[in-house]
């Protein structure tokens, strides 16, 4: 009798421990940067100049219509996840190469250089509903055509920046290295959002 008391206590304290677990568990999060080489390099440059241990380069995916170029500049120097984005393959593909089905994590970070409608759709089969997505100017016919879908970036507390409305005296590849290096200072997710900026200005000067 008293065995199986205790066999029983064990077994509750086991299920509570995972539950607890369960409870308190958080999956990995990782950012997508998306665009040509000449507008992703500067990104990379900026990580690759970073004191040793500041940036978890594990957390970064890059997806281009042309990594051979990347391939060829970073190889061998920082280790990151490189996609090829060829869009004459079809969109479950293209979020599978980004997100297997069988890898566990989140992406509440999107930087976008070459927004067109059909990536906005498929970032949007990407993004956290409470992600942010950054891009550098919105097309206007956009929330005329695409109303539901512009929406969605901005329901459920996400954030959409458009940083040709927040910025008007600096490259975009500067705001982009500003947004990036200022956010990292204040998250300790290496590199990665914990939860989307309420005040897109206060992280560009």
């Amino acid at each position: 009798m008293y065995g199986r008391m205790k066999l029983s206590s064990l077994y509750i304290r086991k299920f509570r421990e995972k539950m607890h677990a369960m409870k308190n568990y958080r999956p990995r999060q990782k950012i997508l940067i998306c665009g040509l080489p000449d507008d992703i390099s500067p990104c990379l440059d900026y990580a690759m100049i970073a004191k040793p241990g500041m940036i978890d380069y594990s957390s970064l995916i890059i997806a281009s219509t042309d990594v051979d170029e990347l391939i060829v500049n970073y190889f061998g120097k920082i280790k990151i996840h490189l996609v090829n984005w060829d869009e004459t393959d079809y969109e479950e593909m293209l979020i599978e190469r980004v997100r297997p089905r069988s890898d566990n994590f989140v992406i509440p970070l999107i930087i976008e250089f070459q927004p067109t409608i059909r990536r906005m759709k498929r970032i949007r089969e990407l993004l956290e509903k409470n992600g942010t997505l950054v891009i550098p100017s919105e097309n206007p016919e956009w929330r005329i055509r695409y109303t539901n879908l512009m929406n969605s970036f901005t329901e459920n507390n996400g954030t959409l920046i458009k940083l040709a409305e927040n910025v008007f005296d600096a490259g975009f590849t500067r705001q982009i290295d500003h947004l990036l290096g200022r956010r990292h200072m204040h998250s300790r997710i290496y590199f990665g959002y914990e939860k989307p900026i309420a005040s897109p200005q206060k992280f560009i000067d």
